[in-house]
């Protein structure tokens, strides 16, 4: 996912550039942000329209020449200077927390990415990252709701009648207590609007407007929060966006105005980092943490904050982010993250924040008012938590208005509002407890079905044990991670197994594992992936130290297959040219593009260089290279053998082909076990710079470790490309070893074989 905070939907923009192909050019795709019209006047967005002080990094926008650094523990002021003074930087910001955190600006004629392999190479220097820039587009509704579905659906607006929170249940149990603060990290709170001001958070520790610092927290009059772009007291919203989201958690109920938040009565503090554009920086974001942190913990008239609203998204991971996250989380606030809205599968395309690996967030997708999930809502049946309301819904804005957007950013202050109700009602509970009767206590929709991680929408109460308030006898047993049912990994890499099983409030006992690994178990002792002791998250970590095929059984988890491969053990290629015997295979087509890749699976282990366990899947590019262990075979610019970057290559013609234009690739499994072969062929195929047409095939075999190449006709007629003279062919074990057969020679002829045998 590309830099760009987003609540809206469907309109996208996209920019190309071209780039020289080997004798032409290819259109390349590098980037696509999600844009669309909002209230500040940004219709079809184009790079253009962002601010001039930002530019990109690895496609993510980010705020030119600026880096965040964290430094480790006992390093002296002069050696951090002098590491500055080297590459002319200056310091902007000096963080609190995390400890050890600056923003810098480095100067226009040092290139970001050299002024980052500098720091990196001292070894004081924990990270160093881009100050990404995040962004938000807002785009009211054209329907204006006077009911509000989400609270209490009766139909009303042609939905399904109780797709909804069920406010009035909840409500008869609880409203929502002062004593509880909530903080919105957004674009600031309008918090004078009508619907909003008694439940605005007031700073005991600040006297109002005497321009003193009287709780020396480093900001003046911070009365209701602060704003974190110019370091000052005051969070008024310039947007909407805030305002929105806080009408969501808390609008004032009963007081004969609008409308009525998940809370009618509250504490909300306002922390600015987007400006009125809805544009800002991580860095800022952080400003905000360290802010909220500095109220939860302070000796004095310490801030009972339950959880923060986090309704924006972009840039790439950032460890400064992680870290402010992790800091949070240590001192019992939740994290209420917008899972996104470009209808992506954040299992596989991660989404930041919402992706953080820490415990202490909850990813909420939206839900509409018929109980589906929004068309624009990212899901992720391993990284989403829960689902709801996002749709069409009526909250506060500034200047005393009110208006209904749509997008997860509105579902997640519902997910927020929720966390301090139940607050409210269970004050003795932690935020494990908390949230875990968020997504226990859902209800089960057909929608959220291996869309969320709990298959639930938000419920405030309900009958039969449902409802976060009313929960009784709720479980939930699911796999975190890892994410795939099928991994192949490197010997001694290690992965985080983790499965969520909760019953309402608490930990459901113990999450039984099946494995053939010896003494493997799940423990929900904090260890593992970022997650804390007794939260209901059962995890461990696993590091295989040799090879072969290891199966977990996770139980409602479902299984997964380890396949573990290890490059020291593999055995070296050499080549004959065997007797013609092409494969006529009809086959199954796969779905490859110009310059893609996609995955084929085995039915039986292809034991690849005499690997141990050997292989379910194959990574398979268009451009006529395939890897059992890297995913990156798409490039259309062949190299020679071995490439350090890479553990497997198999090339039967790496070159700039185009299955797009004509033809295709197919693969197909012939003959019986325990002789079956895994045939894939590219079939009149077109090289990008030849009319002309490549047939040729690769055959992987179940009772051998031998690979076959077999050539039906590569002669394009032009003596530039045929017979792969612009091609390489060979196979690639290990980092450093390599069987390379030809490499931009013209050594191949129509009607024949080459057979790579394994010593």
């Amino acid at each position: 996912m590309t830099g760009k905070i987003r609540y809206e939907y469907k309109n996208t923009w996209s920019f190309s550039i071209y780039a020289g192909g080997r004798m032409g050019h290819k259109l390349l795709l590098l980037s696509a942000l999600m844009l669309t019209v909002n209230s500040a006047g940004f219709a079809e967005s184009k790079k253009s329209d962002l601010p001039k002080d930002v530019s990109f990094i690895d496609n993510h926008p980010y705020k030119k020449g600026q880096l965040l650094i964290r430094w480790k523990k006992n390093i002296t002021i002069q050696s951090i200077n002098l590491t500055h003074q080297s590459l002319k930087a200056k310091i902007v910001q000096k963080f609190e927390r995390p400890s050890g955190l600056e923003l810098v600006q480095i100067p226009e004629e040092i290139a970001l990415k050299k002024a980052i392999q500098a720091y990196q190479k001292n070894p004081k220097v924990a990270y160093v990252e881009p100050n990404y820039y995040v962004h938000t587009q807002v785009t009211p509704s054209d329907s204006k709701w006077v009911e509000q579905w989400a609270l209490n659906n009766t139909g009303q607006t042609e939905g399904t009648p109780d797709a909804d929170v069920n406010a009035p249940e909840m409500w008869e149990l609880s409203t929502g207590s002062p004593d509880v603060v909530l903080g919105v990290i957004d674009t600031g709170v309008f918090y004078s609007h009508p619907d909003l001001a008694a439940n605005i958070w007031v700073n005991p520790g600040e006297i109002a407007g005497n321009g003193i610092d009287d709780d020396s927290n480093g900001y003046v009059d911070d009365i209701h929060g602060i704003n974190a772009r110019n370091k000052k007291g005051d969070p008024k919203d310039d947007n909407g966006h805030g305002s929105h989201v806080a009408g969501i958690m808390g609008a004032v109920g009963n007081n004969s105005e609008g409308i009525s938040g998940i809370n009618q009565k509250i504490a909300i503090i306002g922390c600015k980092f987007l400006d009125a554009s809805g544009g800002g920086s991580i860095s800022d974001a952080i400003i905000c943490m360290d802010y909220f942190l500095q109220l939860k913990t302070r000796n004095s008239q310490p801030v009972n904050l339950v959880a923060t609203n986090n309704s924006w998204a972009g840039g790439g991971y950032s460890q400064a982010m992680m870290d402010a996250v992790k800091a949070h989380k240590d001192a019992g606030i939740l994290f209420m993250a917008a899972a996104s809205n470009e209808a992506n599968n954040n299992d596989e395309v991660e989404t930041y924040p919402a992706n953080y690996p820490s415990s202490n967030i909850i990813s909420v997708a939206a839900s509409n008012h018929k109980d589906a999930l929004s068309d624009f809502s990212n899901y992720g049946k391993y990284s989403v938590h829960v689902s709801a309301p996002g749709e069409d819904i009526l909250s506060t804005v500034i200047n005393g208005n009110y208006d209904s957007y749509s997008g997860t950013s509105m579902a997640t202050p519902h997910v927020t509002g929720m966390a301090g109700l139940i607050k409210s009602y269970y004050p003795e509970l932690d935020w494990k407890a908390i949230k875990n009767l968020i997504i226990a206590g859902g209800q089960p929709i057909a929608a959220g079905k291996n869309k969320t991680i709990s298959a639930r929408r938000l419920r405030g109460a309900g009958p039969d044990g449902t409802g976060s308030l009313t929960c009784k006898d709720q479980t939930v047993n699911a796999r975190l991670s890892p994410k795939s049912s099928t991994m192949t990994i490197v010997a001694g890499k290690t992965i985080d197994f983790a499965v969520m099983n909760i019953n309402c409030a608490n930990p459901n006992g113990s999450a039984p594992v099946i494995s053939d690994v010896a003494g493997f178990s799940l423990n929900d002792d904090g260890l593992g992936i970022d997650n804390a002791a007794q939260d209901g998250i059962y995890s461990a970590q696993w590091t295989p130290a040799a090879g072969g095929r290891y199966n977990f059984d996770l139980g409602e988890g479902g299984l997964v297959q380890v396949n573990v491969y290890n490059p020291a053990s593999w055995q070296t290629y050499t080549t004959t040219t065997p007797e013609y015997g092409y494969r006529t295979i009809t086959g199954t087509k796969l779905s490859l593009g110009d310059d893609s890749v996609t995955t084929v699976a085995s039915p039986f282990p292809i034991r690849f260089a005499g690997d141990e366990g050997g292989f379910a899947t194959i990574n398979v590019g268009s451009n006529g290279i395939l890897s059992f262990t890297d995913s990156r075979v798409s490039g259309y610019q062949n190299q020679t053998l071995p490439i350090a970057s890479y553990q497997s290559i198999i090339a039967p013609y790496w070159d700039d082909l185009d299955p797009s234009r004509t033809g295709g690739v197919y693969y197909e499994i012939v003959g019986e076990a325990p002789n079956r072969e895994l045939v894939i062929e590219w079939r009149g195929v077109a090289h990008f710079e030849s009319r002309e047409l490549l047939t040729f095939e690769v055959v992987f075999f179940e009772n051998s470790s031998n690979v076959l190449f077999n050539y039906a006709d590569v002669n394009l007629k032009n003596p530039s490309y045929e017979n792969g003279a612009s091609a390489t062919i060979g196979i690639q074990i290990g980092t450093n070893a390599a069987t390379q057969y030809g490499f931009n020679k013209a050594v191949l002829t129509d009607n024949s074989s080459i057979l790579f045998v394994n010593q």
